[in-house]
């Protein structure tokens, strides 16, 4: 995993935030750090490889993933991306899962960070 700086990848995050299609009424809508870091792996499938990540998810068996890098720099950067966060909540849902990397997974846990431009 050494050289691996996520850094590297921000005008590919900027690309994939500022494509995520608006609301009906205009408003931007947000993205989540698990679909972020699986277009960023479809885009750029070196990164799994090159770093042994995987995109991210309950039971991957890892507890560092593409998508909890991603969450934790935007979430450090918010003002660097010109984005805002907020915290989407599973809860009273019986089924919600990512798909990326060739497998689908759920939310690590049952709140995730999900991002929008401003």
């Amino acid at each position: 995993m050494n050289g691996f700086n996520i850094s590297n990848y921000d005008a590919d995050i900027t690309e994939i935030l500022r494509l995520v299609p608006p609301y009906d009424n205009g408003e931007a809508c947000h993205i989540s750090d698990y679909q972020i870091a699986a277009l960023l792996a479809k885009d750029h499938p070196e990164i799994l490889k090159e770093f042994e990540l995987k995109v991210g998810g309950k039971g991957i068996g890892e507890h560092r993933s593409l998508a909890q890098i991603i969450g934790k720099y935007l979430s450090a950067n918010l003002d660097g991306f010109g984005i805002e966060r907020a915290f989407f909540s599973t809860k009273g849902l019986e089924d919600f899962r990512f798909s990326g990397d060739g497998e689908i997974q759920e939310a690590s846990s049952g709140e995730f960070a999900i991002f929008r431009l401003k």
